[in-house]
């Protein structure tokens, strides 16, 4: 009697079966072998710098920066306190590590020179020192609501970090919040759980070891920005609505960098990654917007460390300073 073979159905049942066996034997011996995830959420998330430092000497990790660092209790990098003097202004600056003065002394940083700046013409004005290495805006948007809200800046300026437009797998905002969409609830899955998929990504992608890839890298088209467009107006909305608390204001800013500082006099700026974006946001918003990009053009490298160009010196702050205490002059009536 001819045996009969097994219906499509069935058939299609069976492989199956077999195919998911031997995933899951897969990603049992992968993980066997020490094979971790292509997400490790030690690498990206909320980081603040030490709290009650005094005057503890820092060295850079991978250029020979040696400078004198100090941060209060909250481990901001100021010594203002969320109590506050009545009837005396208060402004808070956010951002990456070019706001915080890596490299550079307490004295030194954008802040500290801003305020004193403001005192010697006469204004007397708080100027908080928020900025945090490597931050991005979502991380911002994190340290205003858990630590800067007690402060009560009646002005914030974000200073628009270019960490937002760094690639990785998963973004600030999904680590904290979860994947928003079906696509992105995949990426993120595949990221944090599967081993077969960094696997994968080991024999397809060079980089694959790194955590973030600058913005235009492009040796992995898997990678998401660090903060996008809509995370970022979402977490800026944020802010702005804990401020409104206390009849504060949230702005944008934009930091020199070494192309800006190298332009010459009247020369028009190159592009910058999220400029229109934030100029569209502080237009919709009606406030202003602080641009130092054209603070001090034709300096080039004098006003960055010869060793870092990605961090201006103690120089390059001083002249930012004198542009950021002119705006602040116009926009606090001073």
């Amino acid at each position: 009697m001819p045996v009969r073979s097994p219906s499509w159905p069935r058939r299609t049942l069976y492989g199956l079966v077999i195919s998911t066996s031997v995933l899951a034997l897969t990603e049992i011996g992968l993980r066997l072998g020490g094979v971790g995830p292509a997400y490790l959420s030690s690498r990206l998330g909320r980081w603040q710098t030490h709290q009650g430092l005094k005057n503890r000497r820092m060295y850079g990790t991978r250029e020979p920066h040696d400078f004198i660092l100090s941060t209060n209790a909250d481990g901001l990098r100021t010594a203002h306190s969320p109590s506050r003097t009545a009837g005396l202004p208060r402004v808070a600056l956010m951002g990456d590590s070019n706001v915080f003065g890596w490299g550079i002394g307490n004295h030194q940083t954008l802040a500290a020179q801003t305020e004193a700046r403001l005192q010697e013409r006469g204004h007397a004005v708080e100027i908080i020192n928020a900025g945090q290495p490597g931050y991005s805006t979502a991380q911002v948007s994190w340290l205003f609501q858990e630590t800067l809200a007690a402060y009560t800046p009646d002005l914030t300026i974000v200073f628009l970090s270019m960490h937002d437009h760094n690639r990785a797998l998963v973004s600030d905002s999904e680590t904290w919040r979860g994947a928003q969409g079906p696509r992105a609830t995949v990426r993120v899955l595949l990221a944090k759980h599967l081993r077969i998929y960094e696997f994968l990504r080991r024999q397809i992608y060079p980089q694959y070891d790194t955590p973030q890839l600058m913005p235009d890298d492009p040796s992995e088209s898997a990678r998401v920005r660090r903060v996008s467009g809509s995370e970022r107006a979402e977490r800026l909305r944020e802010m702005r609505d804990l401020a409104s608390e206390w009849g504060g204001v949230i702005a944008l800013g934009l930091m020199p960098d070494v192309s800006d500082l190298s332009q010459n006099m009247g020369a028009d700026l190159y592009p910058r990654h999220g400029q229109s974006w934030a100029e569209a946001w502080s237009v919709l918003t009606g406030n202003d917007m602080f641009n130092l990009r054209d603070c001090c053009p034709g300096e080039g490298e004098a006003y960055v460390f010869s060793f870092d160009h990605g961090h201006m010196n103690a120089g390059g702050n001083e002249a930012a300073s004198h542009a950021l205490t002119r705006a602040l002059e116009i926009r606090l009536g001073l």
